[in-house]
């Protein structure tokens, strides 16, 4: 398959973790990293060349391993019982990479055996519960009612007693015994082929779940096949309903992926080349004054900032891995102390309190105690900053001239051995030229721009929550994201790199608090809001029908309330961020001053304490201080 790039041997990456000058990052210090343009950090156009060349071979090697491995699990699967399943871990993805690597020995594929193993595992167990659930509903609709019973008999509790799982109130029982029936034989099926010891996901167990993916995969498989060859918008619905996945992850497209070089990996380079005279292996060599001689570490390097040891490029940018000293943090939970946030709060003059709500349309809504006005900064606002769309324009259309070759090659989503070996011929047989074609034109470039300007935005956001010149105390909401966010990921959008850089700012004191209700209730009397309601027209996407219906508006919330309380804003209508980012400074404001959240933003399971705010002291807090007395 793809040819032998000589980095030296396999044990290279993880010997020259042992070594002073590895990519490892020594005790009491940090790890960052320093993006550039590779023609600015290197400055050697053909150890430039070379790093081109590794990459493009390593992006071959690393997208046939991860197919070899799907191909690999499910031929294991379907095979004979009993069924021995290996360790999703570094060692079997570094088997793999030798696998189909065509001249076997010298290859330096440690580091990129760990991240295919991280990637395995992170894909086994943060999907689980949510492809069981979707199982469930689409498969076994009957039991629908007993969901959250059969994960946790399956998933968090699998040596749990299922007759104490199952046990039902006396209303429940009736006319529902052969539901539960039905759902504990469901859960004992699914036991045997996940024979969990606990709900605790290791990576060494992450293996233990691929016999119930394939069982879920091939049932999925044969629902959507009853409704193959029909045309009728009914059936394309049917048939979306049974979402298909990939038993294991792999690489994504066909675009560049950022490849490490250790100090081991570029010792070896510069051999290969005929740059450098290794004494043996180059381990007792001085390394960092080779990288200082054809790489510009100047231009990363600080006073406390020092080089790391190790880089990752695709050819086009580099990210270089830096080590600085740790910062002593504020106390063991690294929040920052309420007593430090209370001294700094009297004074006025130079501090300021915000409540930041992390939404939909808005990536931040900023409310300030000052009594300002709340400011946003809206989602197309980022894209658009962050030159997102102008690179999606782009690929775009470089994409139409692959489009023909992409879709000839079928799914890798398929639990069926058959299936499977016709995708992995015909994505073999088109890789090497997709892979190619996506090196040569823009879209590595695209991806540098989009980085170099997402940070810019990312900045202005943070200017946005806290300018310069003021200590600001940050409320910032605990929302991640979901699946309707235009910005949707496991944490949405820049919300993490927007927290990152805020805490590593010396004027900033940032809190996360629980955003439980702060968007359905009333800033100004706590009560529970309503969506407002409109007439809209709403498009189906199977057959274009249109319905014009009553919907909720969840933008606006109306507030119904016939008590208005001191604030007597009762009757009030309300942007739900708005809204929300006015709770949220509510809370922050109760959290330094020692108080517990009000009744209306606790859990049930909470139970109120005696330091609680009640009355109309909750009123002044949510209109904010006007005076360093009143704390």
């Amino acid at each position: 398959m793809s040819n032998s790039v000589d980095l030296g041997d396999p044990g290279d990456s993880v010997a020259s973790v042992a070594s002073g000058d590895s990519g490892e990052v020594p005790d009491q210090t940090v790890a960052s990293v320093v993006t550039m343009k590779l023609n600015t950090f290197c400055t050697n156009q053909a150890v430039v060349r070379t790093i081109n060349q590794i990459v493009l071979a390593m992006n071959r090697l690393v997208a046939e391993a991860y197919t070899f491995s799907n191909f690999h699990v499910i031929r294991l699967l379907q095979g004979p019982s009993p069924v021995v399943i290996p360790l999703m871990d570094r060692n079997f993805f570094y088997r793999c990479l030798l696998a189909v690597s065509m001249v076997p020995g010298k290859q330096t594929v440690a580091a990129l055996s760990i991240t295919m193993a991280t990637m395995a595992t992170n894909h086994l167990w943060m999907n689980l519960e949510g492809r069981l659930t979707r199982y469930i509903r689409k498969l076994h609709p009957g039991l629908r009612r007993h969901e959250k019973r059969i994960l946790r008999a399956v998933v968090t509790h699998p040596k749990e007693d299922l007759t104490k799982v199952f046990k039902m109130p006396a209303a429940a029982v009736v006319g529902g015994g052969a539901g539960v029936d039905a759902a504990m034989r469901l859960c004992t099926q699914l036991r045997l082929l996940m024979p969990l010891q606990s709900g605790k996901q290791y990576a060494t167990r992450a293996h233990l779940t691929l016999p119930l993916y394939h069982k879920i995969l091939l049932e999925t498989e044969a629902a959507r096949d009853r409704f193959e060859g029909f045309d009728d918008p009914a059936s394309r619905k049917a048939m979306g309903a049974f979402r298909l996945f990939k038993l294991l992850p792999t690489k994504s497209g066909f675009t560049t992926s950022f490849i490490p070089i250790s100090t081991m990996a570029m010792l070896h380079m510069l051999r290969s080349l005929g740059l450098e005279e290794l004494i043996g292996d180059g381990r007792s060599m001085d390394a960092t004054g080779l990288w200082r001689k054809y790489f510009n570490l100047n231009a990363v390097e600080t006073r406390t900032r020092r080089f790391g040891g190790s880089i990752v490029t695709d050819g086009t940018g580099v990210s270089v891995l830096m080590a600085k000293p740790a910062a002593a943090a504020t106390c063991k939970c690294d929040e920052p102390c309420c007593a430090e946030m209370r001294t700094v709060l009297r004074e006025r003059e130079i501090a300021r309190v915000v409540g930041v709500d992390p939404g939909f349309t808005d990536v931040v809504t900023v409310a300030t105690a000052d009594g300002s006005k709340p400011v946003s900064y809206s989602s197309k606002r980022y894209y658009e900053d962050a030159k997102i769309f102008l690179s999606n324009r782009r690929t775009d259309s470089w994409n139409e001239g692959t489009e023909d070759m992409v879709d000839s090659i079928p799914t890798v989503c398929t639990g069926d051995l058959v299936r499977l070996k016709l995708h992995v011929t015909a994505y073999l047989a088109h890789l090497q030229a997709l892979l190619r074609y996506r090196f040569t034109k823009g879209y590595r470039n695209m991806r540098f721009m989009r980085s170099v300007f997402k940070r810019k935005a990312v900045g202005d956001i943070c200017s946005l929550i806290a300018p310069a010149g003021k200590i600001t105390l940050v409320g910032f909401g605990n929302w991640s994201g979901g699946k309707g966010s235009p910005i949707s990921r496991r944490t949405c959008g820049p919300l993490q790199e927007i927290k990152f850089r805020l805490r590593r700012r010396p004027d900033v004191f940032l809190k996360e608090l629980d955003e439980y209700r702060t968007s359905v209730t009333c800033n100004g009397c706590l009560q529970v809001l309503s969506n407002m309601r409109a007439m809209s027209t709403v498009v189906d996407r199977y057959d274009q029908s249109k319905a014009v219906r009553r919907t909720r508006v969840h933008k606006v919330l109306h507030c119904r309330s016939s008590d208005g309380g001191p604030s007597n804003r009762c009757g009030a209508s309300w942007n739900r961020d708005v809204n929300a980012s006015r709770n949220l400074l509510m809370l922050m404001m109760c959290h330094v001053l020692g108080y517990e959240r009000p009744p209306a933003f606790t859990r049930a399971w909470q139970t109120p304490s005696a330091t609680q705010l009640t009355g109309s002291a909750i009123y002044r807090i949510a209109r904010g201080f006007t005076s360093s007395g009143e704390l």
